[in-house]
């Protein structure tokens, strides 16, 4: 199993979110898990962002004083 953590330094535009994405899968096997710092989410990204991730996400969207973390 591969571990990854990101510092995705946000994650609001769509190119941005998939180059990442596309990144990550190139360095990940099959199965893994990826962590993800400061994606500066809120729950209304919550959907595309997991269509853009096609599979199992989870969110902590943090407050205005922090920015967030996803596992995916």
């Amino acid at each position: 199993m591969t571990i990854i953590s990101n510092n995705a330094k946000g994650l609001k535009k769509r190119n941005k979110r998939l180059r990442l994405i596309e990144y990550l899968n190139k360095h990940l096997s099959h199965e893994g898990i990826i962590f993800l710092q400061e994606t500066h989410s809120k729950e209304g990204d919550e959907m595309k962002w997991r269509n853009d991730f096609k599979g199992p996400v989870f969110y902590s969207h943090g407050t205005s004083n922090s920015c967030g973390v996803l596992t995916a």
